[in-house]
């Protein structure tokens, strides 16, 4: 039987992963004792552990320099960094030694801090979800490419009401995935909506 609470999650992680969100924004202080034992990735010299809620790095800056919405209007010296895979674990590598401050996009369970508009994008990705898994054909094919542009038109309205008003963001949203595209490398064929690409 179909169980809608297991695409749940997956749905609200696609679109974590569409922009940066406030509500889903960290800063966590790396320490020394973050340190990996053992991890070589050259060229950088040192390896942490990461929070247990990481999705993706935005940034690494010095303890006590302005972080935020703020310094996206006063860019600082960004410290290089990679995120990788080490014994199954994402780790991240940088030449900066411990401590500093990791400003990242944490994963969000927690349904009550997500905004409406937000909620509406996960609920047309669920909906296309569940029409792929429910019907076959053109027109369910149709209807699903539909509830995803659907889900992007309510994620842009989400992410333009998530920037403060009088603060410029410099930061370039990510690459639109366009539904053409993704239908010509046949990961919505007949019969095939969004969980095949998610």
């Amino acid at each position: 039987m179909f169980r809608p609470n297991s695409i749940l999650q997956p749905c609200i992680d696609r679109c974590l992963d569409k922009y940066d969100w406030s509500f889903a924004s960290k800063n966590e202080v790396i320490l020394a004792s973050n340190l990996v034992s053992g991890a070589v990735n050259p060229p950088f010299e040192f390896t942490y552990t990461l929070p247990v809620d990481f999705r993706r790095a935005t940034e690494l800056h010095d303890i006590g320099n302005d972080s935020g919405y703020a310094r996206r209007v006063t860019p600082k010296k960004h410290i290089p960094y990679k995120v990788y895979n080490f014994n199954n674990n994402l780790v991240i590598a940088t030449n900066k030694e411990a401590p500093f401050v990791l400003q990242y996009q944490s994963a969000v369970v927690e349904l009550s801090l997500l905004p409406p508009s937000f909620i509406e994008a996960v609920e047309y990705l669920m909906a296309s979800y569940l029409i792929a898994d429910l019907q076959k054909g053109v027109m369910a094919e149709n209807q699903s490419i539909k509830m995803v542009q659907l889900a992007y038109q309510a994620l842009k309205v989400c992410h333009t009401n998530d920037i403060p008003i009088g603060v410029e963001w410099i930061d370039e949203p990510k690459e639109e995935q366009n539904v053409d595209l993704i239908k010509a490398r046949g990961y919505l064929g007949a019969g095939y909506g969004y969980k095949d690409f998610i």
